[in-house]
């Protein structure tokens, strides 16, 4: 099992989105000098029509979401990727999850 999924990220995830198919890109450990975590780039293809602010309102909700989950918390979190193929919105998330 992943840190994402372990976490519970990407079941919060789906509660926040429950449209979005959610899905894991990459995983790697991540060090500072006080902390330690994983970076986490994540997918989600949602249906549906949006428009061109579609990704910064996304970002923005995502990133003011309190997150509760198990032995890590959302440091940072961003849409760093959009764009729309078939009426399927393609979004790329990334993460800085923090050991608690």
């Amino acid at each position: 099992m992943n840190v994402a999924e372990s976490s519970g990220l990407i079941r919060a995830l789906r509660q926040f989105l429950p449209d979005a198919s959610w899905s894991l890109l990459a995983e790697r450990p991540w060090h500072s000098v006080g902390f330690a975590g994983t970076q986490l780039r994540l997918s989600a293809n949602i249906s549906g029509k949006y428009d061109g602010d579609f990704a910064a309102k996304l970002s923005h909700r995502l990133s003011t979401r309190i997150f509760h989950l198990d032995g890590s918390f959302v440091a940072d979190i961003a849409v760093t990727d959009w764009f729309s193929v078939a009426a399927t919105n393609h979004v790329i998330v990334d993460v800085l999850l923090l050991d608690d």
